[in-house]
C-alpha cells in the first residue's frame, strides 16, 4: 500500500435475494457510515441553515462537499489552516467532496453557455454571456 493511502473498506451484510441491492458498512477512519445512508451536501463546507448537531441528529452519517466551491471559498489555505475539512465545518464524522468538474464547466469555462458538440466556427470567447466573465481557462 502507497504510503500516505488510507483504506477504506466497504463490507456488505444484506443482499436481496435475485437483485443488485444491498447494505452495508463503509469504514472510514472518521467513522462508519451504514448503507444506503442520508449524506447531505454541504456546498461550502456548510448545509445552509442547519447546525452539524443538527445534521447528526436528524440522521446525516457523513456530508459532502463541492470542490470547486470550497476552492473558490473559502479557499483550500483557509480549509488547510484550520485542520481540515472536518475540522472547518465542525463535523466530526465522515465528510467526501466531489470533483467539481460539473461546475468548473457550467460556473467557470462554459458559465451561461450553450454546450455543443460541433462549435465549428464559434470561438471560445463568442458563447460567453453579457455581463459575465470565465471564471476558469
Amino acid at each position: 500500500m502507497a504510503a500516505g493511502w488510507i483504506e477504506h473498506v466497504f463490507t456488505v451484510k444484506n443482499n436481496i435475494e435475485g437483485a443488485l441491492g444491498r447494505t452495508g458498512t463503509i469504514t472510514t477512519p472518521h467513522g462508519n457510515i451504514q448503507t444506503p445512508a442520508f449524506i447531505p451536501v454541504g456546498t461550502k463546507a456548510t448545509v445552509k441553515s442547519v447546525l452539524p448537531e443538527a445534521l447528526s441528529a436528524l440522521g446525516a452519517q457523513a456530508v459532502l462537499a463541492n470542490a470547486y466551491h470550497l476552492y473558490l471559498q473559502p479557499g483550500h489555505d483557509l480549509i488547510d489552516e484550520a485542520g481540515g475539512l472536518g475540522t472547518f465545518m465542525n463535523w466530526p464524522g465522515p465528510t467526501f467532496t466531489d470533483s467539481g468538474g460539473f461546475q468548473v464547466l457550467s460556473l467557470g469555462a462554459g458559465f451561461k453557455k450553450t454546450l455543443a458538440m460541433d462549435a465549428v466556427g464559434v470561438e471560445a470567447d463568442d458563447v460567453i454571456a453579457p455581463g459575465k466573465e470565465r471564471l476558469r481557462t
